[in-house]
C-alpha cells in the first residue's frame, strides 16, 4: 500500500478526497497540476523550516502574509508539519 501510494504521489495522481496544497484537480478528475501560487507557499514552509524556524513560527508567518490554507483553515504547527511530511515523500 505504501509504495502504491508513493507510485501515485510520484506521477501526480489524487489518492484521496482532499487535494493537498500545491495541487488542483485536473478536468479528468484523476491528475494533479501544480498550483505556481500554492507551489511558492510551499517553497516559503520548506525554506523557513529549513533555516530554523519552529513549526508555529512558519503557521504564524504565514497568516501574518495573509496566505489561505487549500480547505480555507487556520495555518496551525500541525497543517505545516503534513505539509512538509508530504514534501519527504515526494522527494523520497
Amino acid at each position: 500500500t505504501t509504495n502504491a501510494m508513493s507510485h501515485l504521489r510520484q506521477h501526480n495522481r489524487r489518492i484521496s478526497s482532499k487535494i493537498p496544497l500545491g495541487y488542483d484537480l485536473a478536468t479528468d478528475g484523476i491528475t494533479l497540476t501544480p498550483n505556481q501560487t500554492e507551489q511558492a507557499a510551499i517553497a516559503r514552509i520548506v525554506e523557513r523550516r529549513a533555516g530554523g524556524m519552529t513549526l508555529g513560527a512558519v503557521a504564524r508567518s504565514m497568516v501574518a502574509e495573509g496566505v489561505a490554507t487549500k480547505q480555507g483553515g487556520q495555518w496551525t504547527p500541525k497543517t505545516v508539519l503534513a505539509i512538509l511530511r508530504r514534501q519527504e515523500k515526494l522527494a523520497a
